[in-house]
Formats: C-alpha cells, structure tokens, sequence
C-alpha cells in the first residue's frame, strides 16, 4: 500500500505545529498543578514503585524512573506486563498509571488491577473525566487539554512536568519556579530554528535513524524516535546507548544517521568514540551535547535552557520540531501521520486481555 500523501504544507500551518508551540503555556500550568496535587509521603514506606504507561507516556515516566530509583526499587512497565505482574502477586507501595487520553483500554484495566490489588495508585491524566476516572484511584488531572492528533507534544511535556512535581512531593527539591519554566521553554522554541533547518534538509533522503542515550534522557531519545517515525515515515528507533553499539550499527547505510543524546562527561565520550568510528566508515553520525560543554556535533539540536530534571522538558522540543520540519519536506501533514487510521485499525484504545 502506498503511503498516503498530501499537498505540501508551509511549517506552521498544521496542528501538530500548534501543539509544540503551545507547551510553555501549558507546561508551566502543569508543573504547577501537579505540585499542588501530591501530598509529600514519608519516603521510607515508598520502597517498591510501578511506573505504568504506554507509547509517549511510557517515554515520560522513563525520563523520570532513574530520579525515582535512589533507596528504591522501580518497575517501569507497559499495562499488560503490570497485570501479568499482579497475578503472579507481585507487591508495590506506590502505582503510578500515566494515560495521557485516559481512554486506553490497557490502561484502565491496569488501574483497576492495581486498586483492586490493594496498591496506592495514582492516575495521571489530561482528561479528569475520561473512563480512567472510574477506577477508584487518586486522580491527578493534568492541564493540558484534548490534544486531538495522534502524535502527542504538549501531552508529552506535560506529563513530563507533572512527574517531575510528583519527584519533588517524594523529596527532591523545587528548584525553579513554573513561569521561570515557561520563559525557558519558550526561548527553547525561539532559537531552535536554524539547527533545525539544517538537520531536516541533512536528513532529507535519510533511510534510518538510530537514536540513542542513557539514564535520564533515554526516554528522550525514545520519545524523538517516536515523533519523528510517526510524523515522517522514516524508520527511527532508540537504545541505550550501550546496546547500540553492540551490533546494531551494522544496520546503518550511507543514508542512515545516528543520534546520541549525552548529558554526562562519560555520555559525551563514548558519543565521541563512536562519530569517530562512523566515521572511518563514511557514516553520520550526531553528538547532541545536553551538558552546556559546547562538544556536540552536527546540527546544534541540543537545548540547555533549563537545568536537571528541567532539562527534560526542553530537550524534547528541537526534536519536535525537527518531525514537523521533516514532514513538511516530504508533503506530510504529521498532524495526521503517513497512514492516518492506523491506530483506529490497531484498536489501541480498545485492546483487552
């Protein structure tokens, strides 16, 4: 089946477009939703958590499960493994379900299970009365609104900003306020426009793209990944970065182009150490620099306007746009995504055990 086409668009002149440009705003509402919404635990009954989520939202709570794991135990899971989990009697202190839609079959059954288990659990959702509303647990409904397209942004930001409010109720420190955030995010979106022009037109006949980090940003890795197969088309997939360098990098042509996202001297190094050895080969390879050192290379996609576990937020955005951008070079409004009813055929918001 050929892929669906449409008229060439200008780069604004889409939802998706919107959607990114909205996050400030929005994400800024939710950080500060979220601080008012967590009570602050006394951490040491919190020893065991489950991170619950699937697609973008799985991709948030990985971005935050290493700022959660210190004197703790935490599974980060997909629906059904949770279930699968629960029926083999496993405990936890705390559940976290992240539904963005609220809407996802899997996910409410995995809510349900975990409040029928007897676990604290806590729904995180941008819609406070979607059926996920329904299952007993806490709610914590995050202000982002119907973000009606399939590729989700602002949904992503936001679910990003309100677990970081949920890390700080477990102990760690506000250390920025939101508007503080918002002006960030903003200059973010303001001064990534060049970079990304340049790496849509590098990428303009690109055949694959591996992505890749470790700790923190690999669900930002994951997440770029996504935006752009979903938007574009193009093949794009993320690992730790010590996983794609055992054998996957044998996949690569000389239209592929790896990206590895660094935010640590050891993360820029072994970034480093493989540009070099791509490059023996003729093969592209970017260093997208989060640590403000100025070592990155290629297009300057890296954003450093907020601070750890900010950075989160701002990271994302040049690769946001760096979908649209590619979308609109190849005729693809990425609002609708190459085969647009995809999803509906999947049945993703209707799957059950």
């Amino acid at each position: 089946m050929d892929r669906p086409q449409t008229g060439r668009l200008m780069p604004h002149d889409n939802a998706f477009i919107r959607y990114i440009h909205s996050q400030p705003k929005i994400v800024a509402e939710c950080l500060a939703a979220g601080r008012q919404a967590f009570p602050v635990w006394d951490q040491k009954p919190l020893q065991r958590i489950a991170l619950v989520g699937s697609g973008s939202s799985l991709n948030a709570l990985m971005c935050i499960a290493p700022s959660l794991s210190t004197g703790r135990d935490i599974a980060l899971l997909n629906p059904l493994d949770f279930m699968d989990r629960v029926e083999r009697k496993a405990g936890y202190d705390l559940v976290v379900v992240l539904s963005q839609s609220g809407k996802s079959a899997t996910s409410i059954a995995a809510a349900q299970a975990a409040v029928d288990a007897g676990f604290n659990t806590i729904v995180l959702t941008a819609d406070g009365n979607a059926p996920i509303s329904d299952v007993g647990a806490k709610l914590v409904p995050m202000p982002i609104g119907d973000e009606a397209i399939g590729p989700k942004t602002v949904g992503y930001t936001g679910s990003v900003a309100t677990l970081i409010a949920l890390v700080e109720a477990m102990g760690a420190p506000a250390v920025i306020s939101p508007e503080d955030v918002e002006a960030a995010l903003q200059a973010t979106l303001d001064s990534a426009g060049a970079a990304v022009d340049e790496a849509a037109s590098a990428l303009e006949d690109v055949d694959h793209l591996m992505f890749a980090s470790r700790g923190r940003h690999l669900g930002t890795a994951t997440e770029a990944a996504l935006k752009i197969a979903e938007t574009t088309g193009v093949p794009a997939a993320a690992y730790p970065t010590e996983e794609l360098l055992h054998g996957r990098l044998h996949m690569m042509s000389k239209k592929s182009c790896a990206i590895l996202l660094a935010d640590t001297p050891i993360d820029l190094e072994m970034a480093e150490q493989t540009r070099t050895a791509l490059e023996s080969y003729d093969l592209s390879c970017w260093v997208v620099d989060l640590t403000a050192s100025g070592k990155g290379h290629g297009p300057a996609l890296s954003s450093t306007t907020l601070s750890a576990p900010m950075d989160l937020l701002s990271a994302i955005v040049p690769f946001q746009l760096l979908a649209n951008a590619m979308a609109v070079k190849r005729g693809l409004d990425p609002s609708a995504m190459p085969y647009p009813d995809m999803s509906q055929r999947l049945s993703i918001k209707r799957m059950s055990r």
